[in-house]
Order: structure tokens, then sequence, then C-alpha cells
């Protein structure tokens, strides 16, 4: 639909304007973005191919350059465009988990993942730093590793979180397959990371396995 058909209070920079932006949909706030429409389609119509082609909002969020001028009235600057708001989001959320306290809280830590690693073909090993207040002191990827085994050194693991004197520790990472279950690998990894975290002090709290479609938290199921 042209924008020109909808009714004036009712275009997306009107809504949002009237309304807040709060009020628009996922299809009315990219066509803000995309901002003009081919002779076939309106900007909102091709908001709407790019979300029903992707899937969804987060499948739409990791595609890369080359995937979103697939869309007819998408060019390579809107895409560029699109690509550097995404980055924006990509950096806010990381500047909010840095002001957030993640123990007793994974769906931050379950959020965070997803949006930096759930389109990721192998796997990463992200560790959150916490201290005596389970505030956060750092995010750190500790390791990368194929589609579906990971490489893991303790040492650098613990010698990173004596370093900037941390109190405890919660690690996760992705599953490319879209399996959220532990191998017998991850259990027997938690197991021994949690015994040589307890040798020098610092508390394991957690370790969660995050895919797009789900999350394994392991303080659910065991006591790390």
């Amino acid at each position: 639909m042209k924008i020109n058909a909808i009714d004036k209070s009712l275009r997306p920079r009107e809504k949002a304007m009237g309304y807040g932006m709060a009020t628009l949909t996922d299809a009315e706030l990219l066509a803000i973005l995309i901002r003009n429409g081919t002779k076939e389609k309106g900007c909102i119509d091709i908001a709407i191919e790019l979300l029903d082609s992707h899937g969804s909002l987060q499948d739409l969020f990791n595609s890369d350059i080359d995937t979103l001028i697939q869309t007819k009235g998408i060019s390579s600057v809107k895409a560029i465009e699109l690509k550097a708001v995404m980055e924006l989001a990509k950096r806010l959320s990381k500047t909010m988990l840095n002001r957030s306290i993640l123990i007793d809280d994974p769906t931050k830590i379950i959020a965070y993942m997803r949006t930096h690693y759930g389109h990721e073909n192998h796997e990463v090993l992200v560790c959150f730093y916490l201290d005596g207040a389970d505030q956060l002191i750092e995010v750190k990827p500790m390791a990368y590793g194929s589609s579906n085994r990971l490489s893991v050194d303790i040492r650098s693991i613990l010698h990173h979180g004596l370093t900037i004197e941390c109190c405890g520790l919660i690690i996760a990472h992705n599953h490319p397959s879209g399996r959220y279950e532990p191998s017998n690998a991850d259990i027997d990894f938690t197991f021994q990371l949690a015994k040589a975290c307890e040798l020098v002090g610092i508390d394991l709290l957690d370790h969660i396995i995050v895919t797009l479609s789900g999350a394994y938290i392991f303080s659910d199921h065991h006591d790390p």
C-alpha cells in the first residue's frame, strides 16, 4: 500500500509524532527507515516483504547486505543504512548489559547471545565476569570453535578472571545446529570449570547454551 493511500494521521511518521514510537508495528518502523518505495510498492509493503522473507525480526537483524538487497526496493545504500541501525542496536544492547545485574536473570544473557552470536555458523564461548555484588565487570569471548565443537582453555578463562579480580562467572555459548541440549562434552567441561573456579575462589554461577529457538540453563538442571 502506498503511503498516500493511508489516512495521514495513520502514516508511520505522523503516527509516531502523534502517538509515540511504541505504537508503531515492526513494519511501520522499518518503513520509516526505508523512506521511499518503488512504482509498484510502497515502503510499508517493502518492509512487510523484508520481514516475511526473513521469517522474524531477529533473522532480519542478523542478515547481511547481500541478502537485504535481494528485496526489490532495497538498494545497497538503504541496506547499509539498515545495517548501521542494526549495529547501533547491538552496541546499545551491550551498553545496557554492562549496566545490568545479571545474577538470577539469565534472559539478559540469552538476549545478548542471540543478538551477537545467534547466526554464527561456529560455536563461540563468552564469559560474563561479575564482581562481588553480581554486577557485570566485563563480557569477553574466550573461545571460537567449529559448527559443533569448541575447544576451551580453562586456564585462560581463570587467568583473565583473576586479572580483573572478578568474584563470579557466567559462561554462555551458542549451538549453530539449533539444538540447545548440552553434549556430554558440554557437561564435562562445565564441571571441570566449576572445580577449577573453586580452587581459585571464583564462583561459577551458570552455563547457558543458546540458540535462536531456545536455551539450556545449567543451573536449572545441575549444580555447577
